[in-house]
């Protein structure tokens, strides 16, 4: 946290991919694009042997940095580093990475013989174990989590808290500091998920609770659901979301342009491999879903509706996270540590009584509750009886 008013023209805030193509344009090189290759993968090495190329052509013009500060050390590959120092660091500058290796969603990075990162410093990493964001309850979560799920693979990390005096220091920086520390987690569990009745019960605690829909994001693992949930929200409810993927619309028009080349394909006779299709459409699917991603602002009075891959990096207030027959086998357990991670007020999660899950948040969440949606309409109740005619009388 920066504790003291600075000229913020000094600073300069980016992600990897964003600073390298906006230094090398800047000083007059040619911007790597992302070769896509057979499978839609981009072939790295190419990649960054090009990188590479062109800041050994302008790398007496770079303007070098006295400090440099890396975030979210875990979901960079290490060349990444190694660029980062070589072409952009000063002599004798401070070169800075924080990371935690139980967040490693990308599996970019190796570990060490300690199970800590492997970066290009040299040295014993230092241990920032005092939590000023997620609070008791979470912290508590988030230790158990990695007592349960992650003690095999990694350091555990004893996470402390901050006392009441150290509260009110970063209260006078983040006046929602000390209303973290009053947090719910609740557990939900059914024995199928549906998503639109889910959100019947989301709508139904927010009005309990008095919460905007800004404040609060949905998290899945299947995009079809989430792109028909978003759908029922605009559609029935008048919420507008922000979202990291194409609407339900925008995915009909996609499919149906591909759709178009392949009968004009089949028309004239032009016969590609099975895959392509599907290739194509994923191409096209993934290119709207960086652009949603891009855009997509946390901060805002829309409801927020995102992947559990997505949401990576960002915080909410109030977290909904829905676990579904998907998500044992297609979500990793660092996945599910780092989304409990990025809430600061209220932690809800849906999930299955036969999931891998069921046990550990049945027992460590604050409340828990078995909510069974009916699967069917429910009929009023009649009365009747028998005439002597053997007739019915209602």
């Amino acid at each position: 946290m920066v504790r003291k008013k600075f000229d913020w023209s000094k600073f300069e805030i980016n992600h990897f991919h964003f600073f390298i193509n906006q230094k090398i344009n800047q000083y007059g090189g040619t911007i790597a694009h992302v070769d896509y290759g057979e499978d839609n993968y981009y072939e790295e090495d190419k990649y960054y042997e090009t990188i590479i190329e062109q800041l050994e052509v302008i790398k007496e013009k770079i303007k070098k940095y006295n400090a440099i500060f890396i975030d979210e050390g875990q979901d960079y590959d290490k060349r990444w580093f190694d660029i980062i120092e070589k072409y952009f660091l000063a002599n004798n500058g401070e070169f800075v990475i924080f990371a935690d290796e139980k967040q490693n969603i990308y599996n970019r990075v190796e570990l060490d013989e300690d199970k800590r990162i492997k970066t290009n410093i040299r040295g014993r990493w230092n241990e920032l174990n005092k939590t000023f964001r997620i609070g008791i309850e979470f912290s508590r979560l988030a230790g158990e989590f990695q007592k349960e799920f992650l003690k095999d693979r990694y350091n555990l990390d004893d996470i402390k808290v901050p006392d009441e005096e150290e509260i009110n220091m970063f209260d006078q920086i983040d006046k929602n500091l000390s209303d973290n520390l009053n947090q719910d987690s609740i557990f939900n569990y059914l024995n199928i998920i549906d998503y639109k009745d889910i959100f019947k019960d989301i709508e139904e605690y927010v009005r309990k609770k008095n919460i905007e829909y800004g404040e609060i994001c949905i998290l899945g693992e299947s995009i079809d659901n989430l792109r028909a949930l978003e759908k029922e929200v605009r559609d029935s409810y008048n919420i507008e979301s922000e979202i990291t993927f194409e609407t339900e619309e925008e995915y009909k028009s996609i499919k149906c342009s591909v759709d178009e080349i392949i009968q004009y394909d089949t028309l004239n006779c032009v016969f590609k491999n099975n895959n392509y299709y599907s290739k194509l459409l994923k191409s096209r699917l993934d290119e709207v879903r960086r652009n949603k991603k891009y855009s997509f602002k946390v901060v805002s009075e829309n409801l927020k509706i995102s992947t559990i891959h997505s949401f990576k990096g960002w915080e909410i207030d109030t977290l909904v996270l829905i676990l579904d027959e998907n998500t044992d086998e297609n979500v990793n357990e660092e996945l599910i540590y780092t989304a409990i991670t990025r809430c600061k007020k209220n932690l809800i999660i849906y999930g299955l009584r036969n999931s891998k899950y069921y046990k550990f948040f049945s027992e460590n969440f604050k409340q828990v509750n078995d909510l069974q949606f009916s699967m069917y309409p429910v009929l009023p109740e009649f009365e009747f009886s028998m005439s002597k005619n053997n007739e019915l009388i209602w």
